[in-house]
């Protein structure tokens, strides 16, 4: 049978998944089979067969990861019902990650470690051992920002046996990957090392007017080094560094209609004619994003007296810049850069008891600072329209055929005496000025936590958990303006608002009954919270500060839920069948919306409401022979707004106050499956033959909040077809793979934009069917 390790995945979207009921590892049936009480995952910061842990977990092991082609972060987004990640106009630096209904609530941790930042989420995945993706609330165990549900991406540890791996791939659009890694002992029996590296380049799915069509999309590369001491064998020390650079183009956006002001003007949408047809209209700048990630941790483990005692002491830096055409047209309307920098540091300790009696327990203590600074400069360029008068159509003729006449733009002005002196307005240069606002938002946080776990008899369990966080916000803003616009929007020198502080109890209960090894039943009530903060938009401060504060803080957000289980093993592990209910009650709950100013630009404000989520999780494996495995998962959410009846929605009417009360939340479809074959067999006595589809359904939903009559908010029905052919060598360790993705070519709008600036709404879209073949050899 096929057995090999990931040390960089294959390509696109990852279909199908290792869920409760599947494997985490090894070929499907028979002696190789592997069933739910071999699984070993961590979700409660201990090593646990994975159906005695009592919460709706997947798991993607090393072989699912790499026979389903998975390369990066983003590749997940189909592999989990209820379950999905979106790449904000594709930018993998603004990725967000939707579990159970609600966008952006969900923990994304490396190695136990929190990311912190949506900017680092999202990058190539090296050397991984397995995913955990955890459905439902983790704020005893996980912490912050853990509402939804957590996602655990695993490495794996160095060892003292040698082994080595390159992989190479090829494929249409321009791709290129390769990866590699080497591992083994150092000083044998003391200290054992690993280094991986992967790099990938990609052509544009779409054309640009006036660039072409060949634009090299992707240019990413990561390095994952690790050192392993053993000094006795109850002490294991793991250091981790890890670098990553990725310099992008992005925003390959699409015209699909314009609206009134001034989509008269420049009429994008109709003449790019199709907003499905991957040409995109054209532009003075192409969208770059450069991404530098640099992260480290270190990790102690010493068993000693029936304890095991754990810190992990970590820090992490990202510099994310995002250069944009503002208006994306061909004019120099706006343009600007968004440089980000953040650093964060956290250290955790933590002491558990052995969990072979009939108590255990687990304390600890975790400290997390982070700082992010960031700036939104914006340059309103010679072609920005200041006003339009058509009695001036003859001295200011129409921009475009067929476009509105009379257009007044810095440039038309610069060059004309008469339409100087007709608006009294004193230019003398085409740029009409730059506008630099500049943020910076930094939390303290320091929590207690302690898991207690009684077992009264055999059959029975009861875990009890509590987190007890303080945490403090420190922000500030200002603002910078030349040229001019200085005449009509003040610079606001810096501006830093009182501290903002939060104390959070999260308690956690969990019964489970056990009526025999294969079957576990459990139901849990659990809780968390989500850091509140302030709003850092431009606009002129209060001389209260105090006052100030309170007008631009919104609260943190806090989660409830209940949850109930069951999960099941049959057939001697050969089937596995695993089912969850559940209710999510927000209040609180962040609801951040989006908009443009036609003078002071983009900006984003957070307000608090209510919301609530319910549904239904179903995950089903059945190993049918030794030879054919076949998975099925299928997930229900409804999702909704409360009470929300003064909602701020973009729309092409501008910003309008909308009752979203009874409202689905956007990103959230009501039901998505996939269903997986697999077929594995040996055809001669060193090679070994596979082939596999996966097909992954998505129901319909929104990509913003509704209101009025403007359909592009709504995304159809999405099935999503991959296969792979592969052939593997295991005395030689060669294998060839030849992969396809979404062979059915189905594109969906992933991102949606109203740009106020141009009068046009802008779509993203999915990637097209792509295929690609792949190389690898094991030492």
């Amino acid at each position: 049978m096929l057995r090999q390790s990931v040390l960089l995945g294959a390509s696109c979207a990852a279909l199908g998944t290792m869920s409760d009921a599947a494997q985490a590892q090894g070929a499907p049936g028979g002696e190789d089979s592997v069933s739910q009480q071999e699984i070993v995952v961590t979700a409660r910061r201990r090593e646990e067969a994975l159906i005695d842990v009592p919460a709706s977990i997947a798991v993607l092991g090393a072989e699912q990861l790499e026979r389903q082609g998975v390369v990066d972060f983003q590749d997940l987004a189909f592999a989990v019902p209820n379950v999905s990640i979106f790449e904000n106009s594709n930018i993998a630096a603004r990725s967000s990650v939707t579990i159970r209904g609600v966008p952006g609530r969900a923990g994304i941790y490396r190695d136990d470690v929190f990311v912190g930042d949506n900017s680092g989420i999202n990058g190539l995945l090296i050397d991984v051992e397995r995913v955990e993706v955890i459905r439902g609330p983790q704020g005893t165990l996980f912490g912050r920002n853990a509402l939804s549900g957590a996602i655990n991406t695993l490495t794996r540890r160095p060892d003292d046996e040698f082994s080595a791996a390159f992989v190479g791939a090829v494929g249409d659009y321009g791709q290129q990957r390769i990866g590699a890694a080497i591992n083994g002992p150092i000083v044998p029996g003391l200290l054992a090392g690993k280094i991986s590296a992967g790099w990938r380049q990609a052509d544009s799915y779409d054309e640009v007017r006036g660039f072409g069509d060949d634009i090299q999309m992707q240019d990413e590369q990561a390095v994952v080094s690790q050192l392993l001491f053993t000094p006795t064998s109850s002490l294991d020390v793991l250091v981790n560094y890890e670098t990553s650079e990725d310099n992008n183009i992005t925003g390959f956006t699409d015209a699909v209609r314009d609206f009134a002001g001034v989509g008269g003007v420049f009429r994008t949408a109709a003449r790019d004619g199709n907003g499905y047809d991957r040409v995109t209209p054209g532009r003075n700048l192409l969208n770059t994003a450069d991404r530098d990630q640099e992260a480290g941790h270190v990790r102690l483990d010493w068993r000693v007296a029936g304890l095991t005692a754990t810190s992990v002491t970590a820090s992490r830096n990202i510099d994310f810049l995002y250069t944009r055409d503002g208006d994306g047209t061909e004019f120099d309307q706006i343009s600007g850069i968004q440089p980000v920098s953040y650093e964060s540091f956290s250290q955790e300790l933590r002491l558990a008891s052995d969990s072979a009696g009939r108590w255990d327990w687990m304390i600890g203590a975790y400290y997390f600072s982070d700082e992010r600074r960031s700036s939104d400069s914006n340059t309103l360029g010679r072609d920005f329209v200041i006003s339009v008068v058509p009695a001036l159509a003859a001295l200011a003729p129409e921009l475009v055929p067929g476009g509105t006449a009379g257009v007044l733009t810095p440039s038309r002005l610069a060059a004309s005496a008469t339409l100087r002196a007709l608006t009294g307005l004193p230019l003398t240069t085409p740029v009409l000025g730059v506008q630099t606002t500049n943020d910076m938002n930094e939390i303290e946080s320091l929590a207690f936590f302690g898991s207690l776990t009684f077992r009264p008899t055999e059959q029975w369990e009861v875990n009890a958990g509590l987190r007890q966080t303080n945490e403090t916000v420190s922000a500030s803003f200002s603002r910078a303006v030349s040229g001019s616009l200085s005449l009509f929007v003040p610079t606001i020198p810096t501006v830093t608002l009182p501290d903002s502080e939060t104390d959070d109890l999260s308690p956690s209960l969990t019964v489970s009954y056990f009526p025999s090894d294969d079957l576990t039943f459990y139901g849990s009530y659990s809780t968390g919270f989500r850091s509140g903060g302030y709003n850092l938009a431009p606009g002129t401060p209060r001389p209260d500060l105090q006052a100030e504060a309170r007008s631009r803080r919104f609260d943190p957000e806090r989660l409830i839920s209940y949850e109930v289980g069951v999960k099941s093993s049959l057939a001697d592990g050969r089937v596995g069948l695993n089912a969850a209910i559940f209710m999510l009650d927000y209040e609180d709950f962040q609801r951040s919306f989006y908009r443009i100013d036609p003078v002071t630009g983009p900006q984003t404000f957070t307000a608090n409401t209510t919301a609530s989520v319910q549904g239904v999780e179903i995950d089903a494996l059945a190993n049918l022979t030794d030879e054919l495995q076949v998975t099925f998962s299928y997930g229900y959410q409804k999702s909704e707004y409360d009470d929300f009846p003064n909602a701020p929605i973009n729309t092409t009417a501008g910003l309008v106050i909308a009752d979203l009360t009874g409202d689905p939340l956007p990103f959230v479809p009501e039901n998505s499956a996939t269903f997986g074959v697999n077929y594995e067999r040996n055809v001669s006595d060193n090679w070994a033959f596979r082939i596999g589809a996966d097909v992954q359904y998505r129901s319909d939903y929104i990509v913003t909040d509704r209101a009025g009559a403007d359909p592009e908010v709504n995304v159809g029905a999405t099935t999503l077809i991959n296969g792979n052919i592969a052939l593997r060598n295991e005395n030689d360790g060669w294998s060839l793979v030849l992969r396809g993705y979404n062979l059915s070519d189905e594109i969906y709008r992933t991102g949606l934009d109203f740009n106020t600036f141009t009068g046009a709404v802008f779509q993203s879209l999915s990637a097209p069917r792509t295929w690609s073949f792949e190389v690898r050899k094991d030492f």
